[in-house]
This record gives C-alpha cells, structure tokens and sequence, in this order.
C-alpha cells in the first residue's frame, strides 16, 4: 500500500473512490463527484489554483490539499476532473497553500522533478 492510499483511508474518503489502481507513488482512477461539497467543507484541505497544472487528468478540474502532516507525512493532493470524476492523488512533501516555506518548498520539489526527468 503506498502513501497517498494510506492517507485517502486516514482522511476518510476510501468510500469515495469508485474504482483506482496504484501507479508507483500515485492511486489513480474515477472517484465519485459527491466527494466535491465534502472536500471544500473539509477544514483539512485547501482548494486551490495550481490544478492548471495538471492537465492530465482533463481539461475541467480541480485540486485539493491536506494541510502538511495532516494525515502523515507530507501533503495529500487530490487532483479531480469536473466533467467525470477521473482523479490522481499523491503526496507532496509540501502544500504550497499552507505558508511561504511551503509554497517555496513545493516549487523546488516540481523543478527537482522535472530536472531529473530531462536529465534521464
């Protein structure tokens, strides 16, 4: 079981998901869009702008983070298209909705990324 699994069960929205599959460090799959109100009422996550960058995951979406260490160690980030419920979730070191440091922290983990992957 990976972390970001582990986490959707400690947040309580295993339920929720309609059918997933672990895909390395992300669980994958169509979740059931009744979780959108209970996600924006949930005082744990943030909704936020940086969903533009997910495009894989469909052009109408939206983006959910738990606060850091809220469920574990790091952020869990649920990423949901609007139009069919197709989402990715995984966990991030770092929210760049919780402060400064985070959002600076965030930022140096998706540069690190992408550097290792042109670099591969």
């Amino acid at each position: 079981m990976n972390e970001a699994f582990r986490q959707i069960h400690r947040a309580g929205y295993l339920n929720d998901l309609m059918g997933y599959h672990v895909e390395g460090s992300r669980v994958e799959g169509i979740v059931d869009l009744s979780i959108l109100p209970k996600l924006r009422a949930d005082t744990r996550f943030h909704e936020g702008p940086l969903h533009s960058l997910h495009q894989d995951v469909g052009h109408h979406r939206t983006e959910f983070r738990s606060h850091t260490g809220e469920f574990g160690d790091g952020s869990l980030q649920f990423v949901i298209c609007l139009d069919d419920g197709s989402f990715y979730a995984d966990v991030d070191k770092f929210s760049p909705y919780a402060d400064v440091v985070g959002l600076f922290g965030h930022a140096g983990e998706v540069l690190s990324g992408w550097w290792k992957r042109m670099r591969a």
